[in-house]
């Protein structure tokens, strides 16, 4: 511990040097590392000095020189070395060195980031002056783009990436593949018309008049063409049944053989009884047989005769 103790006492040794002033200072210096080996009397006179400095930014025997404008607060020792380091962007005991590229800020200890074509950061900053490359945030490309945005200055926006993942930072890419609906790889761009579904696979079915489907199910909106099953006009109605949404029956196609789909034609012809070619009309009145090609014979009281084998129910007329 130092004690300060003003004295007008003159009698020690005279001070020398520049700064001397008649008054002198008592430091009374208790010294408690070795006890007992000093007197906690002693004490030790010196003469009063004066310290001059140069102002911050100056230095030299007559303070006419300049500091390095790099070093922190201008200040700098009496042989021009920094005191308290260098300013960003700057390095060396005199901070008279740039940072070499793609290095920047205080002791150039940070790490350019990704700017656009590989070009070099500001060192003081670490701004990029011209951009990013793709995936990177500006203003320093040091931060990657946020999720579901891409490219330069990451303007884009993610597609519809397989189950709401994002999208790779600098192209876009969908890594995952797409949602249905969708076309690979960036799943920016909807289907074709005429095609579906997980990668745009699958192919539209026979929507009405030609329509497309909708991109992602597949389902057609508008219904069916003839002879094609709801809600996606992927398959054919089943047998026996044909036309607009399957909703008709067939007729009475020879040897119960099922008829065209779409139109509900009896390929093969009808059984006897039916008229062609759909053979859902029975014969006229006074025809049977196959095709209907037979004529009636002579039935009661001009009555028809059965459609299919041509009997007469009530029997014939005389003779």
């Amino acid at each position: 511990m130092y004690q300060h103790i003003p004295t007008n006492d003159t009698s020690g040794p005279a001070c020398q040097g520049q700064g001397e002033s008649n008054t002198s200072r008592t430091i009374r210096q208790n010294i408690t590392q070795k006890p007992g080996k000093y007197s906690k009397h002693a004490v030790v006179q010196l003469s009063e000095v004066e310290v001059i400095g140069c102002t911050p930014g100056l230095y030299g025997e007559n303070c006419n020189l300049s500091c390095s404008a790099q070093c922190t607060d201008e200040l700098c020792f009496s042989n021009a070395t920094c005191v308290l380091g260098c300013n960003a962007g700057y390095l060396g005991p005199y901070c008279n060195e740039k940072c070499n590229n793609f290095t920047f800020g205080i002791n150039c200890s940070q790490t350019c980031g990704s700017c656009w074509n590989g070009t070099a950061c500001e060192k003081i900053t670490g701004l990029c002056s011209e951009g990013c490359e793709p995936g990177w945030q500006e203003p320093n490309c040091l931060t990657e783009c946020n999720n579901f945005t891409f490219g330069i200055n990451c303007s884009q926006t993610c597609g519809s990436c397989w189950n709401g993942t994002a999208c790779e930072k600098i192209t876009g890419l969908c890594s995952e593949g797409c949602e249905p609906g969708w076309q690979e790889p960036n799943c920016l761009t909807e289907c074709n018309n005429f095609t579906f579904g997980i990668n745009c696979s699958q192919t539209c079915g026979s929507c009405w008049n030609g329509t497309a489907c909708e991109k992602i199910t597949g389902l057609c909106s508008e219904g069916c063409e003839p002879g094609w099953q709801e809600p996606n006009c992927l398959t054919e109605c089943n047998n026996f049944t044909f036309g607009i949404n399957c909703s008709q029956t067939c007729g009475s196609c020879w040897n119960g053989t099922a008829c065209e789909k779409i139109t509900g034609l009896c390929s093969e012809g009808c059984e006897p009884g039916w008229q062609e070619p759909n053979c859902l009309t029975e014969c006229n009145n006074f025809t049977f047989g196959i095709n209907c090609s037979q004529t009636r014979g002579s039935c009661w009281n001009g009555t028809a005769c059965e459609k299919i084998t041509g009997l007469c129910s009530e029997g014939c007329e005389p003779g």
